[in-house]
């Protein structure tokens, strides 16, 4: 289920996600204080794309967020990965790259438990940096439930990042279990139209005040 692709393979393919990463590697490596050496040690081993490939590619300005309003942890785990195939498929992306913004191991991944992790690795994950993975929308029911409720907060649990020659949209997984869109601002019109014909709430970051799992039972 999980392909392994180099990331610098996608960065080189892809100019939306060359372009992506670099801005979420920049913004999270200007809070970092160099002068601590364990801060600069994460910025020196895990920060592999400050700068994108392709300078000169357009800035990605869009951005909302989209929830799945579901009733416990058991539906939002079910239905969750289905809806968010169902809207993947109106917009024709077929396949995505899963990856982490930095260049961690997807194998130290705060899995919810060892059973998730061993599952990871049975179906294609690779215990090496600078890997990330191609995935088939018509597998997320059995790989997106992989990284949900993860021990990952703060920051974004995972991305999924349309991979070349689709409709250029990243979706990045939060601690509350929502999805975080940037796109190009042209294409925001389809993608809220699809989110809502799919059943997602669709919205600003107040979305997550007013939904997360965390509340779920």
């Amino acid at each position: 289920m999980f392909k392994p692709v180099p990331r610098k393979v996608i960065f080189r393919q892809s100019v939306f996600a060359d372009r992506l990463i670099a801005d979420f590697q920049r913004s999270y490596a200007g809070c970092a204080d160099l002068t601590v050496p364990y801060e600069a040690a994460v910025i020196r081993n895990f920060y592999d794309h400050l700068q994108p490939l392709h300078p000169t590619a357009r800035a990605i300005c869009g951005h909302a967020v989209m929830s799945w309003a579901a009733k416990s942890r058991a539906d939002y785990t079910a239905q969750f990965p289905r809806v968010l195939q169902d809207f993947l498929n109106a917009l024709n992306i077929r396949s995505l790259f899963l990856m982490d913004f930095t260049d961690r191991n997807l194998m130290d991944f705060e899995f919810e438990n060892y059973r998730k992790r061993n599952l990871f690795k049975r179906t294609g994950g690779r215990n090496r940096n600078g890997t990330a993975y191609l995935v088939d929308t018509g597998t997320l029911s059995g790989t997106l439930p992989l990284f949900l409720f993860s021990g990952v907060y703060d920051v974004p649990v995972i991305f999924l990042i349309s991979a070349e020659n689709e409709v250029p949209l990243s979706l990045r997984l939060c601690d509350d279990g929502n999805l975080h869109l940037n796109f190009y601002e042209h294409d925001e019109l389809r993608f809220r139209t699809e989110a809502e014909q799919a059943g997602f709430v669709w919205g600003d970051l107040e979305v997550c005040v007013r939904h997360s799992v965390t509340y779920l039972t």
